[in-house]
């Protein structure tokens, strides 16, 4: 592996080599900032931090300190800057008070629960034993599934589908579960928008109906990538207030960011892949994000080609593999055997791979949020970094590259959710009805909506006109809360084997007969 100087050095010869080849180079150095380090004053929290030989960061110190008070609180922070830390300790320290304690960790993508819940038995070992945590999500068995519910571990990790499937429509068999919740977190709160979020919304409100019904109050905690509106964001979100810790005492490496502009007979992705095989070849740990999966494929299948005796050490990463497939790639990764990938956002989300020195940037990811996720993967702990983003001839993209001060001025983006859309709201309310009938001081704030249901005959009113019902059988089956349609397999004839899987809307454009997978 390439010392601290020589990627420094190597970073900056690259970016040198493009402007003496014509190409339009901006750089802006990011000063690297010390981390900040305080004690806590908690007999159990210090002895982990001792047997860890660990300090808090100041950030870490406030987030657990309200958690531990019982505060909702939001964490966000950048990328690497121990988020993960701040709610496994309470959840270690109210185990080790509590051994009934309960415990629901949700996250966005299945992906992200197997890294998950091996920091966390991995930290719970360290200071307290006998803790269980199980993954259930749509890759358990249902065999598995079984033993969960029957023997109800400490901690379930899942995903907001699985506790709109699986777990809200039949919480009686949850109920010791529900009724001994201590936390509730959210991870990656940030991606919780648009339509998605307003579904979220929803499934946040049946939930706080069914903890309710148990009589319970869990704290809830979140991470999220930095937004421009938090406070805002979490009420819409959860509809009631959060604390907000957003002042990072993480500190960070200097950074070098570049903006590349590729001549008019040029292609941002053959300068991308230019790049990541200089680096590659040089030793240099590089990611590379792309837009489309074929991209990804493209520039991956092109490498392999141009340096075959290297294309054991390289791998593409993308939403459509298989779950053992992504979890080989992310463990390769995490383990130093691979020094390069090239991904979709698929790779965005906090799943641990470990350090990498170089992001390329296969043009402006949309947003500044999402530029400083991806760009957030490269320069963890004291290594330097570098960050080049390869313009496409795209509007952004090219107005940045002519005024690129104004990029590093922007604030974050404000995420924004609507959880009363109306079409979203009626489908949800239905379900809610299913889980447990709607009481009429329930209705307030959809009341409008929910007489939309009674019209339509998804839902019926009782004789007093204060409970509402429904007869609907499973609704919520009948929701997608990703409105990405069915997921389909893709399937080689020839071996008989699934060879990934591919959302409903791509697969008339990318598995048409004809087409090339």
């Amino acid at each position: 592996m390439a010392s601290f100087g020589r990627i420094e050095e190597k970073i900056i010869k690259y970016a040198e080599s493009l402007k003496r080849n014509g190409f339009y180079v901006y750089h802006k150095k990011i000063d690297p900032s010390d981390p900040e380090f305080v004690d806590l004053n908690d007999p159990f929290i210090g002895e982990f931090c001792k047997r860890q030989n660990i300090k808090l960061y100041t950030h870490q110190k406030v987030a657990i300190e309200n958690i531990l008070s019982g505060k909702n609180v939001c964490i966000s922070t950048p990328t690497s800057s121990g988020k993960t830390l701040s709610y496994h300790l309470p959840i270690l320290k109210k185990f080790s008070e509590d051994k009934n304690s309960k415990f629901l960790l949700l996250y966005p993508l299945k992906a992200l629960a197997q890294d998950q819940r091996e920091k966390l038995i991995k930290n719970a070992e360290k200071i307290t034993p006998f803790f269980r945590c199980e993954i259930y999500d749509g890759d358990t068995s249902s065999y598995k599934r079984e033993k969960i519910r029957k023997n109800l571990p400490n901690c379930l990790i899942t995903n907001p589908d699985m506790l709109h499937y699986g777990i809200l429509p039949s919480h009686y068999k949850w109920e010791d579960f529900f009724s001994n919740l201590k936390y509730v977190v959210f991870d990656e709160v940030h991606t919780y928008r648009g339509v998605f979020g307003s579904h979220i919304s929803w499934i946040i409100r049946r939930l706080l109906r069914i903890l309710n019904y148990y009589d319970v109050k869990p704290v809830f905690i979140t991470t999220s990538a930095t937004m421009g509106n938090p406070k805002q964001f979490h009420r819409s979100l959860f509809g009631f207030d959060f604390e907000i810790v957003d002042e990072s005492g993480a500190g960070n490496p200097v950074k070098h960011f570049y903006f590349v502009n590729p001549d008019e007979a040029g292609s941002a992705y053959r300068i991308a892949a230019k790049l990541f095989s200089n680096f590659v070849q040089a030793g240099i740990r590089t990611i590379v994000f792309t837009k489309a999966r074929k991209i990804t494929e493209l520039i991956y299948n092109n490498f392999k080609k141009g340096y075959p005796k290297l294309s054991d050490k390289v791998s593409s990463y993308r939403s459509g593999y298989l779950p053992e497939e992504r979890r080989e790639i992310e463990k390769k990764l995490f383990n130093g055997e691979l020094l390069g990938v090239i991904a979709t956002s698929a790779l965005e989300l906090g799943i641990d791979i470990g350090n990498l020195d170089v992001c390329i940037l296969v043009g402006y990811p949309g947003s500044i949020i999402n530029t400083f996720q991806r760009a957030g993967r490269v320069g963890r702990g004291l290594a330097p970094a570098g960050i080049f983003m390869v313009m496409q001839q795209d509007a952004l993209d090219q107005y940045y590259i002519k005024n690129p001060d104004d990029f590093f001025k922007k604030k974050y983006e404000d995420i924004i959710v609507d959880p009363m859309n109306p079409y979203i709201a009626k489908k949800h309310i239905v379900c809610s009805a299913y889980e447990m009938p709607i009481r009429y001081e329930e209705i307030d704030d959809f009341k409008n909506i929910l007489f939309e249901n009674i019209k339509d005959g998804s839902i019926f009113q009782s004789q007093d006109g204060r409970t509402y019902f429904t007869k609907e059988r499973n609704p919520h089956l009948k929701i997608n809360i990703r409105e990405a349609g069915e997921s389909y397999s893709v399937i080689d004839i020839r071996a008989k084997k699934v060879i990934g899987n591919i959302s409903a809307p791509r697969v008339f454009s990318e598995c048409h007969p004809g087409a090339i997978y």
